[in-house]
């Protein structure tokens, strides 16, 4: 009896998701994640296609269209006006540039989204140049799920768990007001993800493992680039255990207790990465340097995304490299 009331709610579900998508169950397509057209994030409304940032019109002679593709790095848990990509755009037109960033973030995304998307959609905005906003923090690691991520019934389950965990201040639509300092995990959910997104840090065959996968995906969309005379550039966006060795602290001594610190090398993959891409022909930002040497607190509480400061910085660093170009 158990068994029968679980298939028909099985069935009842993938028919109401195939009818109206859910972020809430499983899929492999980049939609899965991407925002309603017309909702609101912190008052602004989304665009018609599902991304943070104003209607993407017409290409307009002699201004430079810019691609930002990216995870929920570049779609921001902070308001429009504070992401570093409206940001860089901003700083970039002051300065007497004619240029538009669209931002085509896309929350839960990975490398193999960033292609499917630039073929399905970005191409057809001719866009001058793409720039991939690449998060060291899980887009070097290959996607897992268990099991019951695939059951709907599941699925479900594991999102109402999940939200009784995490605390106020999460990235939500609506017109909510914005707070820079309230936590967007509780301290135990935090640290469970930070280590386990740790383990890159560790360990060589993991890292080249994860390597060769994502190189793939990113040649493919450089061999594209490349055929149609559009610039590719990718910038690499460091993930807080990088940055903040006292998260690192934390995190060894709830999950890794005696392990020494210098066991991570928190360089070591956007070492490599860099030295991968530019055997490619593709020009890089690496941000990890910049954001070890801030002076104030880059990231929202308990929340691996920027808060207003690590947007602004980087949003100048992402204007100086376009105009460096």
């Amino acid at each position: 009896m158990l068994g029968l009331s679980f298939g028909f709610c099985e069935i009842a579900l993938r028919v109401f998701n195939a009818v109206s998508p859910s972020f809430i169950f499983y899929s492999g397509d980049y939609d899965r994640n991407r925002a309603q057209a017309g909702s609101k994030f912190y008052g602004f409304e989304v665009n018609s296609q599902g991304f943070l940032d104003v209607e993407f019109g017409e290409k307009k002679e002699g201004v430079k269209r810019v691609l930002a593709l990216g995870d929920s790095f570049a779609f921001g848990v902070v308001p429009y006006e504070g992401n570093f990509l409206t940001l860089a755009e901003e700083i970039l037109n002051a300065e007497g540039q004619r240029i538009e960033i669209l931002n085509m973030g896309i929350p839960s995304t990975r490398p193999e989204d960033y292609l499917a998307l630039l073929l399905a959609e970005g191409l057809a905005l001719e866009p001058d140049a793409v720039r991939v906003s690449f998060f060291m923090g899980n887009d070097l690691t290959p996607s897992r799920r268990a099991w019951v991520d695939y059951a709907h019934v599941g699925s479900l389950l594991m999102h109402f768990v999940g939200s009784f965990k995490q605390e106020q201040g999460q990235v939500y639509f609506g017109d909510g007001k914005y707070c820079d300092d309230c936590p967007s995990f509780d301290e135990e959910t935090y640290l469970e993800i930070e280590a386990d997104r740790s383990r890159l840090f560790l360990g060589e065959e993991r890292l080249k493992r994860s390597m060769e996968a994502t190189a793939l995906y990113i040649e493919e969309m450089k061999d594209i680039c490349e055929g149609l005379d559009i610039e590719l550039s990718v910038a690499l966006c460091p993930d807080e255990f990088q940055v903040d060795e006292a998260l690192r602290r934390r995190v060894r001594d709830v999950h890794f207790p005696g392990l020494p610190l210098e066991a991570w090398d928190v360089e070591k993959p956007n070492q490599e990465l860099v030295r991968a891409l530019e055997r490619m022909g593709i020009e890089v930002l690496d941000l990890l340097e910049l954001f070890q040497a801030g002076e104030e607190r880059l990231y929202k509480k308990n929340d691996s995304h920027w808060n207003l400061a690590g947007n602004r910085l980087a949003g100048e660093a992402v204007a100086k490299f376009i105009s460096s170009e």
